[in-house]
């Protein structure tokens, strides 16, 4: 129960963080020192470098006791809350969000401002091609390959990286089981899960 409350939290961050993140990393590479540009790096800067301990407290004070528009904590009732509650994911998954999203804003940018200054793209733009054509028909298809690279690593942390977010708000996945069984000394389960966690690592990186 506690594996398929991780890898549905892990599925909700990874359909919330990907896209979004490439978005905002397309648009911030295409706008090379504009102020969108400057705007979404700094801001994906300033969230990478915050610890998901930080973002996830400022979240449960914000939204959680101050406005009280979310559970400030994942309290499970049953064993299938998390389908019958779904606003219990919200700030985990921002939590996540927040973290992984400024990364992979960043190598997107990265990735599609050097393809933006190949030659063939600049011949293209010379030749009176439109511009949002050479992007979405020649440049993005070879700016995509090194952040989705990226991401199937990322999904290891996603996976093994909870144990931190999942304590926080109480969340009773993997990861706070890992934190549980190390508190309690319970070498065996730390092993148990230890060996899930890299045979799902392992199986990311070979696809």
């Amino acid at each position: 129960t506690r594996v398929r409350n991780t890898l549905v939290l892990a599925a909700v961050a990874f359909l919330v963080v990907m896209p979004l993140a490439l978005l905002l990393g397309i648009l911030s590479g295409i706008n090379e020192g504009k102020p969108i540009d400057r705007f979404i790096s700094i801001t994906s800067l300033g969230a990478t470098a915050t610890p998901e301990f930080v973002t996830g407290i400022f979240l449960i004070l914000i939204l959680g006791i101050w406005l009280k528009v979310l559970p400030a904590v994942a309290v499970f009732l049953t064993p299938n809350a998390i389908f019958e509650k779904p606003q219990l994911l919200v700030l985990p998954v921002l939590t996540l969000t927040a973290v992984e999203l400024g990364y992979i804003t960043r190598m997107t940018r990265a990735s599609m401002v050097e393809v933006m200054g190949t030659p063939y793209i600049r011949t293209a733009i010379i030749k009176g091609m439109p511009r949002m054509r050479v992007v979405f028909r020649h440049a993005l298809r070879n700016a995509l390959m090194a952040p989705i690279t990226i991401i199937m690593l990322h999904v290891n942390w996603l996976i093994g990286g909870l144990v931190v977010v999942e304590v926080i708000f109480g969340y009773p996945g993997l990861g706070k089981y890992i934190y549980d069984a190390a508190i309690f000394g319970d070498y065996n389960a730390v092993e148990a899960a230890a060996m899930l966690t890299v045979t799902i690592a392992i199986a990311t990186r070979l696809i």
